[in-house]
């Protein structure tokens, strides 16, 4: 379809969107993939505007909880224009964005699910697929009518890798899939609990009669399917992901019992399992407590079906432990496998952010023979945007490594073996640990321990404002001394590395959650942007033992290998230098990333008020912005430090 455009932020390649989903269609087509501005509003307006004039926009929100600066161009413009036209406009687009949670680390912005917030709009298609088969077939349905469709796509389905056989088919905007049939219990719901549904069911599989149906179409919804469900089993359970108040849940068991026929065919209540009126938390703990799990789905369907099921689950219980422990008896003179002994478990790399899928093991803390507690750091992986430590969460013995120093890794790779507690004379491990922490080892989302590292930071910013005649002054100097113009951050580099040398803790960097001293020498760390808005760090290593000859060369190396995509750790980069004054920026407040205690960023030369000239003269200068960890460094130790930084760039000359 000609007529098709993609837009949305970080779609194109080489990113191909946070998830990949638009991975390559720029390369193959970069007229119809392009980039859009971090604009959600805009985004939203252009799509409006291209559907009404013949186009078929099918555009990304980077996530569904960004929509809502654009909420009023979908709300007053694009579900309305079809209408309010008598039909003589159209508005044929599709809005496609990630949603919901079970991959933890995004809180807020990042980990709702919000399908009611359109579903109540009239002019809107909505519908949230839980297959790759679904996903598909909506997409080309969605881009075959007339009226804008919100496509919402679970997250941790991208995360799934499922086989999808091809040609896949369409589907239809307003059918339910029936995944299972049954006669005691209708059980709706889609999306993410999709899964998470299916998962609970197969320990019960023998036990229940449930009806499982895959809702996939919010707006329109198959009304017909579930009223013909409920009437046949006479009960009704519904699961979701996002909000109990006002929520499709409240919808689906309102529109149903209004009907006498299904209200006379119940056999109880209808009951919803559903996140309750809270926000995400970022800690895993909290989204895992807030989120149905399975737990009190198997406790709902219990409910339900009441005495007659507990009587049978019990009894399968008891026949599934007398089949396991005639297996054992049989099996007693085998010699047990790595993959099924009971005292072992294999850790592997966990989700280390959305978007991220490989790294490196720049550290490893334990050796094969030797013990590990719970919480403690086994190795450090460097990802694209940090460090991060992969923490054990239960005692025991390390066996074997799967991977070694160096190695890549994917998420989810098998990363050692441990022999668990309890075993070989080691003592018992408290149930509870490994209870509370299951959710974190079973690689749905991003581990507690990994998450602790990034938010046990506390930041603090100061800023100050720095005269930079003296760096324009060099510059030219350089600049007719030849042999190369000397660039300005080089110049702020070295400035900088001189007052780390003063200040110890500027030196420092943290690995395991705690502060590292630099030793004799230290990195320093110096920001990139790259093609595609990807933002890398220059390491130049050792870069207090340089000296000024050949400290620009080391500089112009670390940016070159940046530049090229040449791997180079970040595990002891103390401190990390930015500047975006190709863009004329003035200032920024920088983020500070592990294993760095600070971020220094340098703004573009400016005029402003000379304080010093009596008669309102101007001087040139620009913003040093630092952001520290308050957690290693204290504010008077940050402002002396910076202070040193503007004593060394207001005063530098060529050495």
């Amino acid at each position: 379809m000609p007529e098709v455009v993609f837009f949305g932020e970080d779609i194109a390649d080489p990113k191909g969107g946070v998830f990949n989903l638009t991975k390559g269609l720029s390369t193959k087509d970069p007229v119809r993939a392009v980039n859009s501005p971090l604009a959600e509003s805009t985004i939203m307006g252009v799509a409006v505007g291209l559907a009404s004039y013949g186009k078929r926009p099918c555009f990304e929100i980077q996530f569904v909880d960004f929509i809502y600066p654009g909420w009023n161009q979908l709300v007053s413009n694009m579900a309305t224009l079809r209408w309010r036209s008598f039909g003589q406009w159209q508005c044929p687009l599709v809005i496609y964005a990630p949603c919901g949670g079970y991959l933890p680390g995004g809180a807020l912005w990042h980990s709702q699910s919000g399908e009611a917030n359109f579903a109540r709009i009239p002019g809107l298609r909505v519908a949230v697929p839980s297959t790759p088969n679904d996903a598909s077939g909506l997409f080309w349905a969605a881009l075959q009518g007339s009226d804008p469709t919100i496509l919402l796509l679970p997250k941790h389905l991208m995360w799934a890798a499922q086989a999808a056989p091809a040609p896949v088919p369409a589907v239809a905007l307003g059918k339910a899939r029936v995944i299972r049939e049954g006669g005691v219990l209708t059980l709706v719901t889609w999306g993410n609990c999709v899964e998470l549904v299916e998962e609970s069911l197969a320990g019960m599989e023998e036990s229940v009669d449930v009806e499982l149906i895959d809702l996939r179409s919010i707006a329109p919804w198959d009304r017909d399917c579930l009223m013909e469900s409920v009437c046949k089993t006479g009960r009704l359970l519904v699961v979701q992901e996002d909000n109990i108040s006002a929520s499709v849940g409240q919808m689906l068991v309102a529109d149903l019992c209004s009907e006498r026929k299904v209200l006379e065919s119940l056999k109880s209540p209808p009951a919803i399992v559903s996140k309750g009126d809270v926000h995400i938390g970022f800690n895993p703990i909290y989204e895992y407590a807030a989120l149905p799990d399975r737990e009190r789905i198997v406790a709902a369907i219990e409910g339900m079906l009441g005495s007659a099921l507990k009587s049978s689950l019990e009894a399968a219980v008891c026949s599934e432990r007398a089949e396991s422990s005639e297996s054992n008896a049989s099996a007693v003179t085998e010699k047990p496998t790595m993959s099924t002994s009971p005292s072992t478990k294999t850790i592997t790399v966990p989700i280390l952010g959305e978007g991220i899928r490989v790294a490196r093991i720049v550290a490893v803390h334990k050796a094969a023979g030797e013990m590990v507690a719970a919480d403690e750091a086994l190795c450090e992986v460097e990802t694209d945007k940090a460090v991060f430590p992969i923490e054990c969460d239960v005692e025991g013995r390390l066996l074997e490594w799967k991977a070694g120093l160096d190695d890549e890794v994917k998420v989810g790779q098998e990363l050692l073996v441990l022999q668990l507690t309890g075993e070989s004379g080691v003592a018992d491990a408290p149930a509870a640990v490994t209870e509370m922490v299951e959710p974190a080892s079973s690689n749905t989302g991003l581990s507690p321990e990994a998450i602790q590292q990034l938010q046990g930071i506390v930041p603090a910013t100061i800023d100050m404002t720095c005269r930079w005649e003296a760096v324009r002054d060099a510059r030219q100097r350089s600049k007719a001394l030849g042999g190369g113009t000397i660039s300005p951050i080089t110049m702020s580099a070295w400035v900088v590395v001189q007052a780390m040398q003063s200040h110890a803790r500027f030196a420092s960097y943290v690995s395991g959650g705690k502060l590292q001293e630099a030793g004799a020498d230290f990195d320093l760390g110096i920001a990139v942007a790259l093609p595609g808005d990807v933002l890398e760090t220059a390491v130049v290593p050792a870069a207090n033992k340089l000296s000024w000859e050949e400290f620009p060369e080391a500089v112009n190396a670390a940016l070159k290998k940046a530049r090229q995509g040449e791997p180079v750790s970040k595990n002891r980069v103390s401190l990390i230098i930015s500047s975006l004054g190709t863009y004329s920026v003035r200032s920024a407040i920088p983020v500070v990333v592990p294993p760095s205690v600070a971020t220094l960023f340098v703004g573009a030369p400016q005029s402003l008020p000379d304080p010093k000239s009596k008669d309102s003269g101007l001087m040139e200068a620009v913003s040093l912005v630092l952001t520290f960890d308050h957690r290693w460094i204290n504010g008077v130790g940050a402002a002396a430090f910076l202070s040193k930084v503007r004593k060394g760039i207001e005063r530098f000359d060529l050495v």
